[in-house]
Parts: structure tokens; sequence; C-alpha cells
């Protein structure tokens, strides 16, 4: 059976699920909020869509399946202050067998909390598939043939990788590498993208993990290890063990089956460089909170 658990009823879960219902096979859907007049309305607005699986709704983690597919963490949490929200969800993490994606922000400081509870590859930060939207609208304003994507942190250091053609990891033809036209680009590209790119983007993602479709690649915040971040990007210092920050992911049913990151300039590099130094300072200011 199918089931997937959407913790924190709001615009951006309430319209995955109901772009997930018509095509995804999901026999299940455990609604999650603080307050359930929300919850309750999210289940009357998903049902007038009349469609299969079944929606229960949660005041509240107690009483929600551990033993289910998939769950979704969207807890309206606007800043570091509030990070300490996400212990009370410590005891139902620690129980949790299936895949985790984190869009609450901060996205990559959240998804490096719950690994400390849930199998690294099944924690995945869902926040560089919004920046890429943002990013890519941007470029293409400038030329048709030009792609993008962007690592690095979600909403703060984000890493935009400008391409010319079809973007993937392994494509290093890229547009012109001036320094100053990219410092000039980057505060150009636009602040949000509404609800329904984002919404897009994490069905997706959701498609991935309930379809098991390795061959799928995604920008996505993802844990990484101390040793690939020197080879990498020559981070040098300690950032405690690893971090959680956005690359290019292969993601399916049990998670993130492996992580790499496109060639990079020196430009891109340091920008990459900046985002996990945030991201590590992040990191350090919760280390009270994990258990």
């Amino acid at each position: 059976m199918t089931e997937i658990v959407m913790i924190g009823c709001n615009k951006l879960t309430s319209l995955t699920c109901a772009l997930c219902m018509p095509f995804l096979d999901i026999e299940r859907i455990h609604l999650v909020d603080d307050d359930p007049v929300v919850a309750k309305r999210v289940k009357l607005e998903l049902g007038q869509m009349d469609l299969e699986p079944e929606i229960s709704v949660y005041h509240g983690i107690e009483g929600v399946p551990p033993n289910v597919t998939l769950a979704v963490y969207a807890q309206s949490i606007n800043s570091l202050l509030d990070v300490k929200t996400a212990k009370k969800y410590i005891p139902y993490a620690r129980s949790f067998s299936g895949v985790w994606i984190t869009t609450t922000y901060p996205v990559d400081t959240l998804n490096w909390f719950f690994s400390h509870y849930i199998p690294h590859e099944k924690c995945i930060g869902f926040g560089n598939q919004i920046d890429s939207a943002r990013v890519d609208a941007a470029v293409r304003e400038l030329s048709p043939d030009l792609m993008a994507v962007a690592f690095g942190e979600h909403d703060g250091y984000f890493v935009p990788i400008i391409r010319d053609g079809n973007l993937n990891p392994d494509n290093d033809a890229a547009c012109p590498k001036d320094n100053d036209w990219r410092d000039i680009f980057y505060p150009r590209i636009p602040k949000q993208v509404g609800f329904i790119a984002p919404a897009y983007h994490l069905t997706n993602l959701i498609s991935s993990v309930l379809d098991e479709d390795y061959s799928r690649w995604h920008p996505a915040s993802v844990i990484t290890d101390g040793a690939f971040l020197q080879e990498s990007y020559g981070f040098g210092w300690d950032v405690m063990g690893g971090i959680s920050i956005g690359l290019s992911a292969h993601i399916g049913g049990d998670g993130v089956i492996e992580y790499d990151d496109p060639p990079m300039d020196a430009w891109e590099k340091a920008k990459m460089r900046s985002a996990m130094a945030s991201i590590d300072a992040k990191n350090r200011s919760i280390l009270e909170w994990i258990e």
C-alpha cells in the first residue's frame, strides 16, 4: 500500500497533493497540521476532486503511521530560531522507514538535522528546484538556448549554473564566463515563482520516489561527506563530517542513489564554497537541539 504523509498543510502541500492524486498510484494521504481546522479544510478541498486516495487528518504527529513510502516535512518555519520546532518530530523520525523530503526553510540545515535520525540517503531537501526555476526563467529571457540550474544553499548562497543547450552534469559547454556579467545578473533573478512551479517540481520528485525511477536526476539538497567537499570544491575546514547542500542527485525508491556535480569554473566553485560556509554556520547554531 502506497501511503504518503504531508506534515504541514499549506499551499505547497495542498497543490502537490492535487497534482499527485490523478497521476500517481497513491492509496492513502495522511495530512498533519497543528491546526486541525487547516488540515480539515485541505482534506475537504482535495475530497472535491473525487479521486481514489483515502485522506486522513491528524492534529499533531501522534498516531501517524511511520511505515509509509514517503513524508514531506513542510511546517511553516521562517528562521533558525524556530528550527527547535522540528524537535517534536524526532521520535517520529527515529521510527520512520520511508523517504523524507524537507521543504521548510532553512531547507539545508533542517535536512541535515533530520539526517541524525533517518538514514542519510533517505533525506532529501527540496529547495534547489525552486531556485532552479527562478534562474532558468531569468536566463531564458536572455536567450532561449540557455538553460540553468541552481545548486548550493536554497534561498541563500545558491549557485546559478548556466549552460548552453542540453543541461546535464556532463555538459560543460557554458555561456560566456565573465565574472562581471554573472555578478550583475545574479541580483536580477526573481525572488519568487509562486506556488504552481514548486508544486510541479515537488510532484516530479515524489514521482521519482514512488516510481523507483533511478534514471532521473534532480537538483536537490543531499547529505554529503567532508571528503567529497574537499575533493570537489577545496572546502578545507571542518564541516562536522558533512553537510546537506544542493547538488545533482539521482533519486528513486530508496532515496538518493548517488550525487555528483557538473564541471564548474572558479566563479561557480567560489560561490559553492560560500554556500557551504553559510550552511555550516547555520548547522553549528542548532547543535544544542540535536539529541
